[in-house]
């Protein structure tokens, strides 16, 4: 993988593009490195680690004062190599970056931690008060000094507001790189398999701190249960999500307007949109709120929110999206039957409902009081602890409902988004070299209605037989060309029929960043298999349960099955739109259409005009189910304000580069 992509983010709003150059991180941020420079390293190695930071560093603002930078070395002990205030002009800085020298010995990560979090983010030593605090920790082994103060130094570090990327190189432990870094882990640690990869993760981390905040403007009001069964304890804890939510959000720039109303019996106002323009007294509000037992009179709470909160007297702003986040850990219990009439009347005003069901088994009010589609709009946690990990992932679907951008050029695929697509092949002994030529062949004709060379679709192939066998990632290629000649190269490896491997394998290891996995594409699988699984078939179901649970839509086609019960498990619900029956192989020619309509059931043409453009990054949940093109911007035009019956509004998609890159999304 090389060559740098020109990312085109502004759906964040925080990074601008030039033809010429590659984007630059506008946002004020105070950042750590803190690399091991142990005898496992090498000097080799670490001469590779620098060239990450460096590559890194040259997409940062440095000169205009908005990034500052420092480096931490690591080994048997930890030494800082420069400080936060020592540069600010960026070439002087990349020099120092290539003087630091490797300090081979054992792996002292927990002195590393600590030199990072008490003596580097200090004001002394150029740490900024209203500036985020951002630490990446790149390492190649497991601590073997001090090695159980090292999560706990980590731990401190968070607490002190710290955000942590953790880095892991060719490690089969992970688990304390996933202890070292926040929550969740899926977002804030990347694994590669050696140095020489760290060249393509630049821009996934690089992508990770340039979203720490939310610059665009935005009303947004928080409907939180107070009621008996969540307890004065995790009352506490849903307020704590709500300030650390809160401290990525622009308050005092006068962006962002923050209410809050809470319920039980009743509903009441917290604090309206208009009280409080600072950030440090509007968390001290937020901590001041008490826990009011009672029922849950969530529908009251809906009214408050859209008919007295959204208000112009009480501090809405004409021009500026109405975001709603309510929390519940409960049933209405009062006035159940207007609950979802009153969100409703909310939608009908513009205001866009996010819903947080806390160790809910019954979501179907939490559904209809989110937005559509509830997948991208409706959260579900089994407890008040697990909110902790859930607010960058709200935070970033309010984001991205609240951005503009400027025209772009008009991109066309068939109208609808990108889409990271992995075909899973049964390559079992009842398969047959010839048959499985044939699945190829089905393959091969798929792709070629899709434009893979604009960047719109990334593609993996994995098979499976006794063992899984992985074929290449969604990264791997970006021009149908070099697809086509891969997919030729691929051989049948007979054996017994491993479906669920091949579907655990689909999901952990394919659908993932360091694999190509983007947070803006509908993630699909299709698999071929000819025969029920023989290995590990107790296991099947919940594996595809999964992966669909995951937002991973899952079409399943059978090939001379009598009995498709499992196929049926497999596919995505309904399965009879989602699971495809062929006789034999060679009736696989005829199939593409069918599952092509399926991906995308074009109705009637969209007309294309050139007046404005809405360009927006989706929710980042786990991994939301997403749909297509037309569902997903009619929420988007939703929440904003209702425009004037003369507006025009064009629906365009932003062009991408074909550079071999492993971004999450662009």
């Amino acid at each position: 993988m090389e060559g740098l992509l020109w990312l085109t983010l502004i759906a964040t709003g925080l990074l601008l593009k030039s033809p010429h150059s590659t984007c630059e991180c506008f946002q004020r941020v105070d950042l750590v490195f803190v690399l091991d420079s142990s005898t496992s390293v090498g000097n080799e190695n670490f001469g590779k680690m620098l060239d990450f930071v460096k590559n890194f560093l040259q997409a940062t603002n440095i000169d205009g004062g908005e990034v500052r930078v420092g480096i931490a070395t690591y080994s048997t002990e930890a030494r800082i190599e420069f400080n936060l205030k020592d540069y600010t002009n960026k070439n002087d800085l990349l020099k120092a970056v290539n003087n630091i020298s490797w300090q081979y010995g054992s792996t002292n990560t927990a002195d590393a931690l600590l030199l990072m979090h008490d003596t580097m983010f200090k004001a002394v030593n150029g740490d900024r008060a209203d500036v985020p605090n951002i630490c990446i920790v790149v390492a190649d082994g497991l601590s073997n000094i001090n090695y159980g103060r090292t999560i706990p130094e980590a731990d401190a570090a968070r607490k002190k507001g710290i955000h942590i990327y953790a880095v892991g190189v060719g490690l089969h432990d992970l688990s304390e790189v996933d202890g070292i870094a926040n929550k969740p882990s899926s977002r804030n640690v990347f694994s590669v398999n050696n140095f020489d990869e760290l060249e393509i993760l630049n821009i996934a981390i690089f992508e990770s701190t340039c979203a720490g905040e939310c610059f665009q403007r935005v009303d947004l009001v928080f409907v939180l249960d107070s009621s008996t069964s969540v307890g004065h304890k995790n009352f506490g804890k849903m307020l704590d999500f709500v300030i650390n939510f809160l401290q990525a959000t622009n308050i005092d720039g006068g962006e962002v307007r923050v209410g809050i109303a809470t319920y039980s019996t009743g509903a009441r106002i917290e604090f309206n949109l208009k009280d409080y323009t600072n950030k440090n007294d509007l968390l001290k509000a937020v901590d001041n709120i008490s826990w009011q037992y009672g029922s849950t009179n969530t529908a009251d709470a809906l009214l408050l929110m859209h008919d007295t909160m959204f208000t112009a007297v009480n501090g809405d702003r004409a021009d500026v999206p109405n975001i709603c986040i309510v929390v519940a850990d409960g049933l209405s219990n009062i006035n159940y039957g207007r609950t979802i009439p009153e969100a409703d009347a909310a939608r009908k005003k513009g205001i866009h409902i996010y819903a947080v069901g806390v160790g809910l088994h019954d979501l179907s009010e939490v559904n209809g009081i989110a937005n559509k589609p509830s997948s991208r709009n409706a959260f579900s946690v089994n407890n008040f602890d697990e909110l902790e990990g859930l607010n960058n992932t709200i935070f970033e679907s309010v984001c991205a409902v609240t951005t503009v951008a400027t025209p772009t050029t008009t991109l066309s695929f068939y109208g609808f988004e990108k889409v990271d697509l992995v075909f899973i092949l049964d390559s079992s002994t009842s398969v047959s070299r010839s048959d499985f030529h044939k699945m190829l062949k089905f393959c091969k004709d798929f792709l070629k209605k899709f434009d893979i060379d604009s960047g719109s679709v990334r593609v993996g192939i994995l098979s499976y037989s006794t063992e899984v066998h992985d074929h290449f990632f969604l990264n791997a290629y970006d021009t149908s060309t070099d697809m086509f000649n891969a997919i030729d190269k691929i051989s049948w490896i007979f054996g017994s029929t491993n479906t669920a491997d091949a579907i655990r394998d689909m999901r952990e290891k394919y659908f993932s960043f360091a694999n190509g996995d983007r947070w803006d594409a509908r993630n699909i699988a299709v698999i071929l298999t000819d025969g029920v699984s023989n290995i590990n078939a107790n296991r099947l179901q919940d594996e595809a349960r999964q992966a669909k649970n995951e937002g991973i839509h899952i079409y399943a086609i059978g090939i001379g099955l009598s009995d498709v019960t499992e196929l049926n498990q497999i596919a995505s619900v309904p399965a009879s739109e989602n699971t495809f029956i062929v006789n034999n192989f060679d009736e696989l020619k005829d199939l593409d259409e069918r599952i092509f309509g399926s991906l995308f059931p074009i109705s009637s043409p969209r007309p294309t005009r050139t007046t404005t453009t809405i360009t927006t990054r989706k929710p980042s949940t786990a991994k939301p189910n997403k749909l297509n093109i037309y569902t997903f911007v009619e929420d988007v035009l939703l929440s904003r304000p209702r425009p004037k019956p003369t507006t025009t509004i064009t629906i365009t998609m932003m062009p991408t580069s074909t550079s071999k890159l492993n971004e999450p999304y662009r």
